[in-house]
């Protein structure tokens, strides 16, 4: 019977949190494992150890927190690694065969940079931790836990320990079953050493891959907030909000207020259209979605006067993105002015408003990717199931929290050289005999013929009318040479970022050029 404490502590027995490795080698989990036997290993005399896993480790207690990990892009890899011990006099190691699960967790909980009593700076370790967890087969995503005690539950619900015991394990186990739908929290395996790393060390260690990339994305709902609201505020057109009567824009002369889609590039428009486009493809005002009901009823109590009768503001709303955003054909007429709305109107249009802006939030902000957050920083925590004699279940034991480290994004630079394109010589005859397209494009008829039309000296007037091509009734598939588009895209990005230079002063940080001697031909 497990009647003692199991203590899971870093390689290093003077810093209890687990040791993070760094590997930027191919086969970094073979490698780990030989550098564990080699450095408990005696060595022979003359015999110079060229390297160990804690040369490769990135928290021996000395680097600042939060850390930096890179991504599998970056080709860098991360493992944590603990050893299991019995709190018992001399701390001997646990038997590997008593251990029967392991796993490793990664939370999340924001460190902040502040400053001390003694006036120093740097990062508080939060006592707050968010666990990746999920319910009823859903994914929640990123969630606090009650409390401290919730912390250290088991990640699998079935293991933990029922709430209400009657001191039956049978009846236990029901009562554990009978819960309100408990959280599971997300692992990734840990695996017990192979024998021979455990024997040659004298210690049960544990290892694992800390994942710092995800596909998983939380199917939670997400609800608006205040910066929701902001951005409300911002969609709704000046005119559908509480005020008094506007003077809406005209082109000039009698016909400035008929509006149709060759109208779009008048700059006295731009305000409207903008608001217009915003407001209808933004918030999907007609695209038969029942979240825009409210809305639609709103707006149909805006009565606009006009020359002949009295319309309504659903229906001038649908006319004008027929006309001015969608370019169908026909024409619209501007009222002179755009009634006062009311406090009680311009409610009922935020609130309808607030439905479409609310389902398009679930439709795009929702799915929160586990790793997405820029700025998130990160612990990892390790656990191990240690089985008992007597019936009971397994024991969980936890590991203390690692330092805190952030995920570089993919475009930073990692600690490996780039990957390398080869571009050929395009003055090569020997290669021009022998490119041949290597990719081909399917397109329809009207894309072909489009393309086709342009003429280059008509767009550099401004002219973007194009020549009638005749339709075939065909389809097309056109070949290109992929070396030579990558070398005509490699001149067209060199022309730009020229240009930009001047604006943002970026090429000395964007291009490097380094020569590199050919070798000798014989």
């Amino acid at each position: 019977m497990v009647d003692h404490k199991i203590i899971l502590r870093g390689l290093n027995t003077l810093f209890l949190e687990p040791t993070i490795v760094k590997r930027t080698d191919q086969d970094f989990i073979a490698a780990v494992l030989d550098e564990l036997k080699d450095e408990y290993r005696e060595l022979e005399e003359g015999e110079i150890r060229q390297t160990s896993v804690s040369d490769s480790s990135v928290n021996d207690g000395d680097k600042p927190y939060p850390l930096t990990l890179f991504q599998p892009v970056h080709r860098t890899f991360y493992l944590a690694l603990v050893e299991a011990v019995c709190d018992l006099p001399g701390q001997p190691r646990v038997d590997p065969q008593r251990i029967e699960g392991s796993g490793l967790v990664v939370r999340r909980a924001n460190w902040k940079y502040k400053k001390a009593e003694d006036g120093t700076r740097g990062w508080s370790k939060p006592s707050d931790q968010e666990g990746w967890l999920s319910q009823d087969n859903s994914i929640r995503g990123w969630l606090a836990f009650a409390d401290k005690d919730a912390q250290d539950l088991d990640p699998d619900p079935s293991y933990r320990r029922p709430t209400l015991s009657v001191g039956n394990s049978h009846i236990d186990s029901i009562l554990a079953r009978n819960d309100d739908s408990p959280y599971v929290e997300s692992t990734v395996p840990l695996f017990v050493a192979p024998p021979e790393v455990c024997e040659a060390t004298g210690k049960t260690i544990l290892y694992g891959v800390i994942p710092v990339t995800d596909n998983e994305s939380s199917e939670a709902d997400p609800s608006l907030t205040e910066d929701w609201d902001t951005g409300l505020s911002h969609m709704i057109p000046d005119y559908l909000k509480k005020g008094p009567a506007t003077t809406m824009p005209t082109l000039g002369g009698s016909s400035g207020r008929t509006l149709n889609k060759d109208d779009i590039k008048e700059p006295a428009l731009a305000d409207f259209l903008n608001s217009l486009r915003l407001f209808t493809r933004g918030l999907s005002l007609f695209d038969d979605d029942t979240a825009a009901e409210g809305l639609l009823a709103a707006l149909a109590k805006i009565e606009l006067p006009s020359d002949s009768s009295t319309s309504h503001g659903d229906k001038f709303f649908e006319k004008a993105y027929s006309v001015l955003v969608l370019g169908e054909g026909g024409s619209i007429t501007l009222p002179e002015k755009w009634p006062a709305i009311g406090k009680a109107l311009a409610g009922k249009i935020e609130k309808g408003a607030r439905s479409c802006l609310q389902k398009r939030v679930i439709q795009y902000a929702s799915n929160q990717n586990r790793y997405s957050g820029t700025g998130d920083t990160y612990l990892v925590r390790a656990f191990v199931r240690v089985r008992r004699d007597d019936v009971c279940p397994p024991q969980t034991f936890w590991s203390v929290a690692s330092g805190g480290f952030r995920i570089a994004p993919w475009y930073e630079s990692g600690d490996v050289p780039p990957p390398t394109v080869e571009l050929p010589d395009a003055f090569d005859g020997n290669f021009l005999k022998k490119a041949k397209p290597n990719v081909a494009f399917k397109m329809p008829e009207s894309l072909f013929n489009t393309i086709n039309s342009i003429d280059p000296e008509k767009l550099m007037e401004g002219d973007d009318s194009s020549q009638k091509t005749p339709t075939w009734g065909v389809q097309w598939i056109c070949g290109f040479n992929i070396p030579f588009i990558t070398i005509c895209a490699f001149i067209v990005l060199n022309i730009f970022l020229q240009l930009l230079n001047i604006i943002f002063w970026w090429l000395p940080f964007i291009k490097i050029c380094i020569p590199i001697p050919l070798p000798k031909k014989d």
